[in-house]
């Protein structure tokens, strides 16, 4: 490694250190010529070779001191140098260092810079899909509200009309026991005409009774299809027809069904409950009346005309397709296969072939 030249404070020391000790030997020196100047007269040769051999000696010794001085002054200079050197690459180093650092520091600050803004982004989505969220839910809250409110209606509507099926079977089951034993009884009755007839054996008598006997058949016949018809018949249709004749507004309800009705281009829904007539067309149940109220009924209106043949017979009013509501007629949509049934298991009373089959 080159040296490098002494900085300005060290050179001034020199200088400084040379200057003193020159200095001093100077004064010596004059002090002593002026002495040697002054007693030059007095001094001996001899002591004059003494003083000059102590002068150079002194002279050699200070330059070796000098010397010494100097070499020292360098080792001490490159010392100095070589800390100051070390400590200069210690710190190019560590700034070399630190400025790696601060690169790195600087591109990953970047890098969460970046990553924050897309942050930012994605929570201001988060927030806006949470709101569409929170309508979505409040809708959806709502519209179930009104289906569980619809629900309940329904559910209590169908409660009502499955007490009012329940009931009606109650009473048809026990309507049905009560003509089932009625029939027994006649052909009981019957069985016990036939053994009296075959008991019989004058011909004037058998002719009274055959005559007794068809008359007393007809009676039961048209008194047991009558209370057949009655006991059969439907007690919606019953009640409307009253109500309608009430009102008069015959002709104005058709029966589509079992409970349904047609009025206009309208269903209406029909049940009895505890002796009233409830009606539904929509949601929820309503009385009678309140119904002909809101469907602005007016008195004596006339009755929808009904153009095709086919549609009388199959969806006509109470007077045509139900005649059970005519006084003195039997007929009924559910009573039919019991008639049928009847007439196929056992002979209809007052019949011409039950008359002859006693005659036999």
């Amino acid at each position: 490694m080159n040296s490098s030249p002494l900085p300005p404070v060290i050179e001034i020391t020199e200088n400084s250190d040379k200057t003193s000790e020159s200095e001093n030997e100077n004064i010596d020196s004059n002090e002593f010529y002026k002495s040697q100047d002054e007693v030059e007269i007095e001094i001996m040769p001899e002591i004059k070779f003494s003083l000059d051999s102590f002068s150079e000696e002194k002279a050699n010794n200070s330059a070796v001191r000098i010397m010494e001085l100097e070499q020292a002054l360098q080792t001490e200079n490159w010392r100095f140098q070589q800390e100051i050197f070390n400590m200069n690459q210690e710190y190019h180093s560590t700034i070399s260092h630190m400025s790696m650092e601060l690169d790195i520091y600087q591109t990953k600050t970047k890098i969460y810079r970046k990553q924050i803004e897309e942050m930012k982004k994605e929570l201001e989505i988060t927030k806006k899909n949470l709101i569409e969220e929170q309508q979505i839910r409040k809708t959806l809250e709502e519209k179930i509200l009104a289906i569980t409110v619809n629900s309940e209606e329904k559910e209590s509507s169908l409660l009502a009309l499955l007490e009012q099926r329940d009931q009606d079977n109650f009473q048809q089951r026990t309507e049905n026991e009560k003509l089932q034993k009625r029939i027994e009884e006649l052909n009981d009755e019957l069985s016990n005409r036939k053994l009296m007839k075959q008991e019989s054996h004058s011909t004037i008598g058998m002719s009274i009774t055959d005559s007794m006997d068809a008359d007393f058949l007809k009676t039961n016949e048209s008194d047991s299809s009558k209370e057949i018809s009655k006991k059969f018949a439907d007690p919606i249709d019953i009640a409307l027809k009253e109500q309608l004749a009430k009102l008069n507004l015959h002709g104005h309800f058709r029966k589509q069904q079992s409970n349904v009705y047609c009025y206009g281009n309208k269903k209406v829904y029909i049940i009895l409950k505890n002796g009233k007539l409830l009606c539904r067309c929509g949601i929820g149940f309503q009385a009678f009346d309140d119904f002909i109220k809101n469907a602005n009924f007016k008195a004596n209106s006339s009755p929808p005309k009904v153009v095709h043949r086919r549609s009388n017979t199959a969806s006509g009013d109470l007077h045509k397709i139900h005649p059970e509501f005519e006084p003195g007629n039997g007929y009924s949509p559910d009573s039919s296969k019991m008639h049928l049934k009847n007439r196929v298991g056992t002979p209809l009373l007052g019949s011409s072939n039950s008359s002859k089959s006693l005659r036999k």
